[in-house]
């Protein structure tokens, strides 16, 4: 289909467009076939990564029904051991190791960010808001996360892919019970909830 090019090796070459034209072919193709990013971060980014990773939630159903998924996992687990994060015998993270995982991959992402501006990070509490510029996003382990902010300060809040038109734009968070809604330069509400 031109999606991509094979090697001599059996390898696949593939541009940075690669999931959008895919998914855009196979929606031709099969009249609607939606595609899932399990996650921004290569496995091989992901197995020493300090943050819940994809592979992290493999089932050992999975895993055994692909050589190449249970390797990934072994090396992550080996490696978490080595951080003494899995204890001996421990195969999978616990809910709050996981939490803590997630916790501290973002506190990392954000103060490297804040380093490199010179702002402050912020988290927003109920009632918060926080207007600023969509300058970007980062990948974290657990999934992409939109970078807003101003001169001051910045937040890093859950991405969605309505957000990938509005990069550049200014916009207004706000904190509610629900989660994190977004208003757009013009008023458009949208909600973005975990």
């Amino acid at each position: 289909a031109g999606i991509g090019e094979r090697l001599a090796s059996g390898e696949w070459r593939i541009d940075a467009t690669f999931l959008k034209r895919a998914a855009d072919y196979e929606a031709r193709r099969s009249g609607g076939v939606k595609l899932t990013v399990l996650s921004w971060l290569s496995p091989e980014a992901q197995i020493e990564r300090m943050g819940e990773t994809w592979i992290d939630g493999l089932s050992e159903t999975d895993a055994e029904r692909c050589i190449a998924l249970r390797k990934l996992q072994m090396r992550r687990q080996a490696w978490l051991r080595e951080q003494d994060v899995l204890q001996a015998g421990q195969a999978t993270l616990s809910d709050e190791q996981r939490i803590r995982m997630r916790a501290l991959d973002l506190k990392q992402n954000a103060d490297a960010i804040a380093a490199r501006s010179n702002r402050t990070a912020v988290d927003l509490a109920n009632g918060d808001r926080l207007h600023g510029r969509l300058e970007g996003h980062v990948d974290l382990a657990a999934g992409r996360m939109a970078v807003i902010g101003n001169a001051k300060a910045f937040a890093l809040v859950p991405w969605r892919s309505a957000l990938g038109r509005q990069t550049g734009r200014e916009l207004t968070l706000k904190r509610t019970a629900a989660g994190i809604g977004w208003t757009v330069g013009n008023g458009r509400s949208k909600g973005i909830f975990r």
